[in-house]
């Protein structure tokens, strides 16, 4: 028994040394994966999002201005219809960010961007209506008196939305640096064992022999 210990104590150590390492890089494979995917999937897809929904938004104004700008009734009606494009695109955006969102904060933010949005659009179209009338000074004072003061606050919003994602980016990212050094710090900690073990554990064997031929 002493003898099967003395030839295979080391080869079990290393072993044993070896499967920890493997099961601690799986491990931290999976931590490293769960974070691209976060990174991947959720935050720059949240980011990508609500940067178009602010686009939408801005778009929206720009046909406002144009059906202001204009008498002619046909071009009103394309400025309508483009408004409509933008508005369709808008809550395609909306429902996609719905889903990836992570944290309360961004469903606080969410929330509040949608009740100023829903006001702007409600707005919006009491100022299209007396534009379509002609009325175009009545629709001038709404645009400007509400609905840019409207756009600001909501600009505003999803400003700190595009802040918060790129903060939850930036915390997963330092997560899986971390996690990568940890792995590598413990990782050469274990090749180290193993040289160390295995330069040991000869030492002994030459010790040994040496005494046990002394004798």
């Amino acid at each position: 028994m002493r003898e099967l210990i003395r030839k295979y104590a080391t080869t079990l150590f290393v072993f044993v040394l070896l499967l920890f390492s493997n099961l601690y890089t799986l491990s931290y494979e999976f931590s490293l994966s769960r974070d691209t995917i976060d990174l991947t999937y959720t935050m720059l897809p949240s980011i990508y999002h609500v940067s178009s929904m602010s686009t939408d938004v801005s778009d929206y104004q720009i046909h406002e201005l144009r059906h202001l700008l204009t008498s002619d009734s046909l071009e009103m009606s394309r400025q309508e219809a483009g408004m409509r494009l933008e508005e369709e695109s808008y809550a395609k955006h909306e429902r996609a960010y719905l889903k990836l969102m992570v944290s309360d904060e961004e469903m606080r933010l969410f929330e509040r961007a949608k009740t100023i949005h829903d006001e702007y659009l409600s707005v919006s179209k009491k100022m299209v209506a007396h534009s379509r009338e002609n009325r175009k000074e009545e629709a001038y004072r709404i645009f400007r008196q509400k609905l840019l003061s409207l756009d600001d606050t909501l600009t505003a919003c999803f400003d700190k939305l595009v802040d918060v994602a790129m903060k939850n980016a930036s915390r997963t990212a330092e997560q899986a640096i971390e996690r990568y050094e940890t792995s590598r710090w413990i990782a050469l900690s274990v090749i180290l064992g193993c040289v160390v073990a295995v330069l040991s554990w000869i030492f002994a064997i030459e010790y040994f022999a040496r005494i046990t031929r002394s004798e």
